[in-house]
């Protein structure tokens, strides 16, 4: 059965992107403030990252799961680090942390695991995107930059580039939700201008939409998730039509 977990996506040589359009998030004077993480993913709509470690037997450490008013677990708290331009995240109900040190699930996914205290936790760059989404970058011990993911770990992932505004509503993009705020009924819906189509290496990534259809010049339906062979391609994504080749 396919499953939404929470995964690194290694973005290699974008050292400089996570540090554009940083933001401050205020903590009340006096109090703590958490928020929800709710994927701007058309898939994971109303979505929001939870610790679920210990919930079930060999469940993920954390979970794409559906909103829920009442859980803790899906509150977190940004802890701003010394240089002030990153944060450290905690849970409200565990008190664990988005760690750093990735495990690899596959040939493309890193899952993100826990930490049970700071010196062992992520600072977390927050980026803004536009439509009031957010990425989530840290560098880790080799220089790679790093980003937050919401993704079904069986089909190809999202890609990030350089061109931050195409993460829109991609499994990269999330909104940040205060406490005590319903995400259901603030979120935007996606709209069709926002789905794009890229060549990177070998395939074709389409981003701002699960909807899609690929085929070769000769009409023949392929698949996103392998490598392609040089020649001309038709996407339909969106109500739109994209021709691409791949030399």
């Amino acid at each position: 059965m396919k499953k939404a977990v929470v995964e690194m996506a290694v973005a290699m040589g974008l050292g400089g992107l996570s540090a554009r359009a940083q933001i401050e998030l205020q903590t009340p004077e006096g109090g703590r403030q958490y928020y929800r993480m709710v994927s701007a993913k058309a898939t994971f709509r109303n979505q929001c990252l939870e610790d679920n470690k210990g919930k079930a037997e060999n469940s993920d450490e954390f979970r794409i799961e559906p909103y829920n008013e009442q859980s803790a677990r899906q509150l977190w708290e940004f802890i701003p680090n010394t240089d002030t331009t990153s944060y450290y995240i905690r849970n409200k109900e565990t008190k664990r942390y988005l760690g750093k040190k990735p495990v690899l699930i596959s040939e493309t996914y890193y899952y993100v695991k826990e930490a049970s205290a700071k010196s062992q936790a992520a600072a977390w760059e927050v980026s803004t995107v536009g439509n009031g989404q957010h990425l989530f970058s840290y560098v880790d011990d080799y220089g790679v930059v790093r980003f937050m993911n919401a993704a079904n770990v069986n089909i190809t992932p999202d890609r990030i580039t350089t061109a931050i505004k195409n993460s829109r509503f991609t499994g990269f993009a999330w909104y940040l939700v205060k406490e005590g705020e319903d995400p259901t009924g603030i979120l935007p819906l996606q709209a069709e201008s926002d789905v794009s189509v890229a060549v990177v290496g070998r395939q074709i990534i389409v981003t701002g939409t699960d909807h899609y259809e690929l085929y070769s010049i000769e009409g023949r339906r392929q698949t996103l998730a392998r490598e392609l062979q040089p020649g001309l391609y038709i996407v339909r994504a969106g109500g739109r039509t994209f021709k691409l080749e791949l030399k």
